[in-house]
């Protein structure tokens, strides 16, 4: 195939699993640059998740964040394209939910903004050290409560991109999902243990790779894309090639094509280099 876009998601799959970049893996996008082949970013964090490292390569000049939510371009950060769950329907779930033992944090305009109690409580759901190190690091932490969050972002006019809740026992977990499940016009995902990501239900990481591959230009069938959650899943089904890592989720490698080494193993780099070398 001619590849001339490469998508990726970061966790647990172009990032190791302690969430750094790899020589390897840091010099095969370096490769795809100077070949002009684009790479994107293609997460569940915000943007102010993505490391610096990613957005400042000479191949990286568009992400997607928020699972979709957002289509950014990395020069100035503006919004190509966007759908977004909106502060209303985000209040509406909340009140669905307040009343049981989970957290809610809201995505709005690049930053995932987290009240200080829920915040105090992630250590208490069970996520590994490096996860937990790297989630409780992007969040933007407020003494605000949840309501007074919302308020603000709906007087200010912030756009909600997603609101991800933690939950304890399957029992909450359930009922999150009904709860969700009461709108029609919303869908969700997983990408960490014991999370769930609410998103409008026409927002996928697959959607975000259509739409920028139309916005580019580039057919479908010239893009490569990898990824190991079950919110990969989608981008794997839309992309040319779908490769899912070793350590991906059984519904993720039904979704991808090929299956490739561990994200701990340079699974990207090493599919890559494969394909480089055959250009």
């Amino acid at each position: 195939m001619d590849v001339r876009v490469v998508f990726s998601d970061l966790d647990g799959t172009l990032l190791a699993t302690d969430k750094t970049l790899s020589p390897r893996t840091r010099r095969a996008l370096v490769e795809l640059g100077e070949q002009g082949i684009e790479f994107v970013p293609c997460s569940g964090r915000a943007l102010t998740g993505i490391p610096e490292e990613l957005l400042s390569l000479d191949a990286c000049h568009y992400a997607v964040c928020s699972n979709g939510a957002k289509i950014l371009r990395v020069e100035d950060g503006e919004t190509l394209h966007e759908v977004l769950l909106g502060a209303c329907r985000a209040r509406q779930l909340w009140e669905r939910v307040r009343t049981l033992d989970v957290t809610f944090d809201i995505f709005a305009d690049g930053k995932i903004w987290s009240s200080r109690p829920a915040f105090e409580r992630m250590d208490s759901f069970g996520i590994d050290a490096y996860t937990l190190k790297a989630v409780k690091g992007f969040r933007t932490v407020t003494d605000e409560t949840c309501d007074e969050i919302l308020d603000r972002l709906e007087r200010d006019g912030g756009k909600v991109e997603r609101v991800t809740l933690f939950w304890h026992t399957e029992e909450d977990r359930d009922a999150v999902i009904a709860a969700i499940g009461e709108d029609p016009t919303l869908a969700w995902t997983t990408s960490v243990p014991h999370d769930i990501e609410v998103l409008d239900c026409g927002c996928s990481k697959g959607a975000a790779l259509r739409w920028l591959c139309g916005h580019l230009g580039i057919p479908i069938e010239d893009s490569l894309a990898f990824g190991d959650g079950l919110n990969d899943a989608p981008l794997l089904a839309a992309a040319g090639l779908g490769v899912a890592m070793e350590n991906a989720e059984l519904e993720t490698k039904a979704a991808a094509d090929i299956v490739c080494p561990s994200n701990d193993e340079d699974g990207v780099a090493q599919t890559l280099e494969h394909l480089l070398e055959k250009r």
